[in-house]
């Protein structure tokens, strides 16, 4: 029997080949002439050209190979497969070779930029240079190191300064809290919140004050205050006084100027009684003024004489009152008298007509009368009526009027 093996080697005639039993497989040579029919043992197929069955019977052998403890042609030993893979091992270690040219299949560009933390270059640079455009927003090292400070090293407590040096951080004083202050306008004030007296690092103080005009809407009685009268001016909106503005503080002195005017009442009976009265004030008259006195005394009805006359006294009374001066009597027939008397003051007394002397007026020449006056006192000015009858006369001092000239 012929056999070849892998290499081409071929085996002729003569050639006994035994199994792993020791027993011959073939025979050779010459006599008895080729065999023939179905094979058996550990050939198989027929004759004249059976196939080999190393394993006779055993499991261990595998049909395609030969088993490895006989090697006569140095085939692959169980050692030399160390450093091989399984189809299974290697099916999940590596692609499948039916995939040669996409690996990982799905990913897409954004992945890519993804997992790689930048844009990879394009097609237009398939070689992933860098092109100068690229570089524009970069320094080289020559450039940068006369750009700027190289960063010194340095230490917690330090700082770099502005020419690039170390120094250390100066030592922060304590400080004393100080309080913030406020000083509030009469019509604007101001609430402190938080902790003002221990706020700032000096102390402060706010000023309050009030600049320009308030708008009629922050007004609540805007109304009110626009109707109001507008400011005074002195012969414009206010009339002035013989020529005396009336503005200002103080008073205006007029000349005359009236004390008073008072309207008496009408008296009957024969005793003298005061019909009216005006007060002179203490320090109303000073030296060189004068007193002048303009009354009218009317008579309702009389058949007999009633005469009227002017006293003065501390008191609103004729008790010890002096008298200054005594008007026309009037007759059963006299209804109507107008008195005018003027008294002249000299610092120390009054200066009148005689004061006993019947007279409409003092626009004459008579016996003077002195009379002592204080300008420290108050005084009362007395207007009085006598009847001589007791009926029907009935008589009093109308519309009196009292000035001072200065």
């Amino acid at each position: 029997m012929q056999l070849t093996d892998k290499n081409g080697n071929v085996y002729g005639g003569g050639l006994v080949v035994t199994g792993p039993d020791g027993k011959p497989k073939t025979t050779g040579g010459g006599g008895g002439g080729s065999p023939s029919g179905p094979a058996g043992g550990d050939l198989s197929g027929t004759y004249p050209n059976p196939g080999v069955q190393w394993n006779n019977g055993l499991s261990t052998y595998n049909t395609k190979y030969y088993p490895l403890t006989l090697n006569p042609a140095g085939y692959i030993t169980t050692a030399a497969l160390s450093g091989y893979l399984t189809i299974a091992s290697a099916a999940s270690t590596y692609y499948p070779l039916t995939n040669p040219n996409g690996f990982i299949s799905g990913i897409t560009s954004s992945d890519v930029t993804t997992a790689l933390g930048f844009t990879p270059y394009s097609n237009t640079n398939p070689s992933g240079f860098i092109t100068s455009s690229a570089l524009t927003p970069y320094l080289t090292a020559a450039t940068a190191a006369t750009t700027y400070f190289p960063i010194p090293t340095g230490t917690t407590s330090e700082y770099i300064r502005g020419n690039g040096t170390l120094a250390s951080f100066p030592t922060i004083p304590t400080v004393t809290p100080a309080a913030l202050t406020k000083t509030d306008d009469t019509n604007v004030t101001l609430t402190l919140g938080g902790t003002p007296s221990t706020a700032l690092l000096q102390a402060t103080s706010l000023t309050l004050g009030w600049t320009g005009t308030l708008a009629d809407g922050r007004i609540a009685s805007a109304a009110t205050w626009n109707a109001k009268q507008n400011a005074l001016v002195s012969g414009t909106s206010i009339k002035t006084v013989n020529g005396n503005s009336l503005l200002g503080s103080g008073d205006i002195s007029t000349n005359p100027r009236t004390l008073a005017s008072v309207n008496g009442s009408n008296l009957t009976g024969t005793a003298n009684q005061i019909s009216a009265s005006v007060l002179i004030p203490a320090n109303t008259l000073v030296t060189n003024n004068t007193i002048y006195i303009k009354g009218f005394i009317n008579k309702t009805a009389g058949s007999t004489t009633s005469t009227p006359r002017i006293y003065i006294n501390s008191t609103n009374s004729l008790t010890g009152a002096t008298l200054l001066s005594t008007g026309l009597p009037m007759n059963a027939t006299t209804y109507f008298q107008r008195m005018e008397r003027h008294f002249y003051f000299d610092g120390t007394n009054l200066n009148g007509l005689i004061s006993n002397s019947g007279a409409t007026s003092d626009i004459t020449s008579n016996v003077i009368t002195l009379t002592t006056f204080n300008p420290a006192t108050a005084y009362y000015l007395i207007f009085a009526i006598q009847n001589t009858s007791t009926s029907p006369d009935n008589l009093g001092w109308k519309r009196t009027i009292v000035q001072i000239y200065d």
